[in-house]
C-alpha cells in the first residue's frame, strides 16, 4: 500500500531546511537578481579546462583517454567513426590481465605447455617428447584490434563485416 505525502508537507520541509541552512527561501529565488544555473554542458566543460579536441563533440566533457577515447563517460556518445578505428590494445597492458593473474595467485612468469593432440587411443602409443613450455605472460600476450565495422553494399545499405574483431595475437 503506497503512502501519500501531501505537497504542503513537502513544501514546508523545503522551507524549514532552507531556513536551517541559512539559504534564501523558495519565493526569493524567483527574483531575477539571482543567476540562473548553468546547463549540463556548461557545468561539465567547467570541470576541467582542456583543449577542444580532447573534449566530447556532444557534451564538451573531457575525454578520459584523450583522443584515444572510444566513448564519453559523461554522455555515452561514441567518439570514433568506423573510418577511424582505435589503436590495438595489448591484453597484457590492461587491468583485466592484472586482475586475472591476481585472482589465480599467479604472476605471469609460470611456464605453460600447449595441449597435446591425440588420436583418441592411448593403448600402445608412445609418449610424445615433452615440449618446451612458454611463459604465461607470453601465452596471454594477445592484441585486440578493431577494423572498420561497416561497409556499404551495392544498394547503399550498410552491411556488417563478418569478423570486425581481429585477435591478432592468437595463432
Amino acid at each position: 500500500m503506497a503512502m501519500e505525502i501531501s505537497v504542503d508537507l513537502i513544501n514546508q520541509l523545503k522551507v524549514s531546511l532552507r531556513k536551517e541552512a541559512k539559504l534564501t527561501s523558495v519565493d526569493d529565488c524567483s527574483d531575477s537578481s539571482f543567476p540562473s544555473l548553468p546547463t549540463s554542458e556548461e557545468a561539465i566543460a567547467e570541470l576541467d579546462a582542456s583543449a577542444p579536441y580532447l573534449r566530447c563533440r556532444n557534451c564538451k566533457g573531457k575525454l578520459l583517454r584523450g583522443i584515444e577515447s572510444l566513448i564519453c563517460v559523461f554522455c555515452g556518445n561514441q567518439q570514433r567513426t568506423s573510418d577511424n578505428p582505435p589503436d590495438p590494445i595489448k591484453f597484457t597492458s590492461t587491468s583485466a590481465y592484472k586482475w586475472f593473474l591476481t585472482s589465480l595467485n599467479l604472476d605471469g612468469s609460470e611456464m605453460v605447455e600447449p595441449l597435446k593432440e591425440t588420436d583418441g587411443s592411448s593403448r600402445g602409443a608412445t609418449k610424445a617428447p615433452p615440449s618446451k613450455g612458454i611463459a604465461l605472460s607470453k601465452f596471454l600476450d594477445l592484441e585486440i584490434q578493431w577494423s572498420a565495422l561497416e561497409e556499404k553494399s551495392d544498394d547503399g545499405q550498410s552491411v556488417q563485416k563478418k569478423n570486425p574483431l581481429n585477435l591478432g595475437g592468437i595463432n
